[in-house]
């Protein structure tokens, strides 16, 4: 097969052994010389040396999922309510199957399904997926539920994300709070610097300032305002 760099390569005699115990339902040389006109008809897609195995399994894992029982043939033509999509299930559970060498017989789907209806046939997916990368010997209806009890486990322990506290105060007022407060606690020992200087425009400044005269008359708080930025609105009764 053409590779990237326009070199050959050509797979090992235990590669190609290994392919076919892994693949049993499909004719691996001819898969390959499939492979190779592939990689002359699109030069502009050929592989690396080191991304070529990868390449290869891939296409094997493909060509043996399209072999794959039809749900016709699986269930024969009343296939009654299944709780998912039993054509997508047969073709995940058949890669998965042929990826360690095994083939399925139509009474083994019948118990697969069994086993696992009721689940979200994504996550069943899923889970056929994880267990190529863990499994040494092809599956059994209690791994893949194995693997899905897990999940369910880790979504139940997350903890949920707690949603900050809503300021109840409505913007202007917050803004003209601290703005007072970063103007009356300048030169303090122990506040000075921990609100930030706001220097705003007179008109702001002044406008800031009746907010917060009014916010603290309102709430009966004349301790809040020191005697030199009080307004008139204190000579009013609460």
């Amino acid at each position: 097969m053409k590779l990237k760099d326009n070199t050959s390569w050509e797979p090992t005699s235990v590669q190609i052994e290994d392919w076919k115990s892994k693949f049993p339902n499909l004719s691996v040389e001819a898969e390959l010389q499939k492979m190779s006109a592939w990689a002359d008809a699109n030069p502009q897609k050929r592989k690396t040396r080191n991304g070529v195995t990868r390449f290869v399994t891939s296409w094997l894992l493909r060509a043996s999922s399209n072999q794959a029982p039809t749900t016709k043939e699986v269930w024969g033509s009343d296939l009654g309510n299944s709780g998912f999509e039993r054509d997508e299930f047969v073709h995940a559970l058949n890669t998965c199957m042929s990826f360690f060498g095994k083939t399925l017989e139509p009474g083994q789907v019948k118990l697969w399904h069994k086993a696992l209806s009721g689940h979200p046939i994504d996550r069943i997916k899923i889970a056929f997926e994880d267990y190529l990368s863990i499994g040494k010997y092809s599956p059994r209806p209690v791994d893949i539920l194995g693997i899905m009890s897990e999940y369910k486990e880790r979504e139940s322990s997350a903890q949920p994300v707690e949603k900050a506290p809503e300021n109840p105060c409505p913007p202007e007022i917050a803004k003209a709070w601290l703005w007072f407060l970063a103007v009356t606690t300048t030169g303090s020992r122990n506040f000075s610097g921990t609100f930030a200087k706001r220097d705003v425009p007179d008109e702001v400044a002044e406008r800031y300032l009746e907010i917060v005269n009014t916010e603290a008359h309102k709430n009966n708080q004349p301790e809040a305002i020191p005697e030199e930025f009080r307004t008139a609105i204190w000579d009013s009764p609460f």
